[in-house]
């Protein structure tokens, strides 16, 4: 995708090259702050539901809820990753270091662990 906008920029005038590069770098920013922003909360859902985790005695709802907690860090650890493409100044590198498997795993775990959370909360409300 870099490669082809790069090659296609090129071919452009320096006005057209100019606009399309501040127009580059503008979504660039987006992008980042999309990033930063669903890191910060992946790892604040992570320290809300183990500062609140929930007191029974039921070993599946706990199960359930240490399952939630440990896809939610693999997810964090993988949107530290993409966070940390950012840093690299080579065009050919700055759109991220996750590759497509690894953002839809990063996905992937974090809608299981709030399914998780959400379900070991309702059994635990519906069984007190």
């Amino acid at each position: 995708m870099v490669r082809k906008w790069l090659d296609e920029l090129k071919d452009k005038s320096r006005d057209e090259r100019k606009e399309d590069a501040e127009l580059f770098r503008l979504n660039l920013q987006y992008l980042m702050r999309f990033y930063f922003f669903f890191t910060a909360l992946i790892f604040a859902i992570l320290s809300f539901s183990m500062q609140y985790s929930i007191k029974t005695s039921i070993l599946y709802i706990k199960i359930a809820e240490v399952c939630a907690w440990f896809l939610l860090l693999i997810s964090g650890i993988l949107g530290l990753k993409e966070i940390g493409a950012f840093a690299v100044k080579d065009l050919g590198r700055v759109l991220g270091r996750l590759g497509t498997y690894e953002r839809i795993i990063m996905w992937i775990c974090f809608t299981g662990s709030l399914f998780l959370l959400i379900i070991a909360r309702a059994i635990n409300s519906f069984l007190q």
